[in-house]
């Protein structure tokens, strides 16, 4: 029960800060903004703040093929998320849309850090 409760806050402080970047985009007229994050379990994410639509899914990947050649192995669209698999040089990404959290680039490995910092750079260049 513990894990179970651990996890709905996890996912409450999140919608937290959804709503609070939501609340700051549209107060402070802020629309774009890319976040570069490090989990402890070596997960890289990099959080794409534009305007959280469907459509922003579609303008993140085709940047991304344009700026870095990226390849799109497979692309799921789900009722409330849409998820890309992405290859480059070996390595495989993950880009999510979900409608509550925005876009989230992710990769695991030291070796995929490096291209993932490329791309965080490109896409806080094209997206401010």
């Amino acid at each position: 029960m513990l894990v179970f409760g651990d996890f709905i806050m996890t996912n409450f402080i999140e919608y937290f800060k959804y709503l609070l970047f939501k609340l700051m985009f549209k107060t402070f007229g802020y629309s774009r903004k890319v976040t570069y994050n490090v989990a402890s379990t070596g997960l890289i994410e990099i959080n794409i703040y534009i305007n959280s639509e469907w459509e922003d899914f579609d303008e993140i990947i085709n940047f991304l093929i344009k700026s870095n050649n990226i390849n799109v192995v497979s692309i799921d669209d789900g009722d409330f998320y849409r998820d890309a698999i992405l290859s480059l040089d070996g390595h495989k990404f993950k880009l999510t849309h979900d409608d509550l959290f925005g876009n989230v680039l992710s990769g695991e490995g030291h070796s995929s850090r490096r291209i993932l910092r490329k791309m965080y750079y490109d896409l806080k260049k094209h997206f401010k």
